[in-house]
């Protein structure tokens, strides 16, 4: 599915609305989408990040993605590795412009800042996967971000071509229907941990659970989906999403007591 006429068969603009991943979950279940039908707008009013996190928008200057999954082929029937095989998609969409990282679980980062954050939502009946939504919110041509997100960019930003957002949603679009092709779970997970972000590198890092600060470098994904860091005394320590976060600015050691 890599031809124009099928990407726009799968792919419509949607104007403005409140969630494309909204529309995406609407319309599976009024029967109106099925398997790899998308949507995409630069006219977003409510979108969403990670953990409840409001995605911010300057209104027709970035796109929001949504595309329905009903079908998980071979390795993909893993919720982890279906995760990592659609963060690596966005992330291979998004590289033709410049190197590019993935920060666990799905923000993709130029450098140490995010241009572009998915949202995977899913449903299950019984035991099984009914149907999955993956958002992606990509920032095209913010000029100014808020001071309560220091750590974001956009293209305008990093001074690139900014294109449109039906030429970004085709992109997006094509590139995770390569990626479901996909056969080999090794290939899958190989690909996530080369374009981790920060790879062996320090961090300052806080534990969620208990209100600590602490450093460690990321060095893997163990099978579970969870981050393995690297303690500076050689240790290991997994830890689930919402459990830790990143800390990119300055911070002492008082902050942990």
């Amino acid at each position: 599915m890599n031809n124009s006429s099928t990407v726009r068969k799968f792919l419509k603009y949607a104007g403005k609305c409140q969630s494309t991943n909204l529309l995406i979950k609407e319309g599976y279940r009024s029967g109106r989408l099925t398997h790899v039908d998308a949507v995409y707008t630069d006219l977003q009013e409510a979108g969403r990040g990670q953990r409840g996190k409001t995605w911010y928008e300057e209104e027709g200057r970035n796109l929001a993605f949504s595309i329905l999954l009903t079908k998980f082929p071979g390795p993909f029937s893993d919720p982890v590795l279906l995760n990592m095989g659609l963060a690596v998609a966005v992330h291979e969409a998004l590289s033709v412009v410049a190197p590019l990282k993935i920060k666990w679980p799905n923000d993709i980062m130029f450098q140490d800042r995010k241009l572009a954050g998915i949202l995977i939502e899913s449903s299950t009946k019984g035991n099984q996967p009914e149907f999955l939504v993956m958002g992606v919110g990509l920032n095209v041509g913010t000029r100014h971000f808020p001071s309560f997100l220091p750590g974001a960019c956009s293209l305008h930003t990093m001074g690139l071509e900014e294109g449109d957002a039906a030429t970004w949603a085709a992109r997006l679009y094509e590139s995770v229907l390569r990626k479901l092709s996909e056969k080999r779970a090794e290939d899958i997970r190989s690909s996530y941990v080369k374009q981790l972000y920060s790879w062996g590198v320090y961090r300052v890092f806080r534990d969620l659970r208990k209100n600590v600060y602490f450093t460690a470098a990321p060095i893997d994904i163990d099978d579970q989906g969870r981050l393995v860091l690297q303690l500076p005394d050689g240790g290991r320590e997994a830890f689930r999403h919402g459990e830790t976060e990143w800390l990119f600015g300055p911070w002492s050691k008082e902050e942990s007591t």
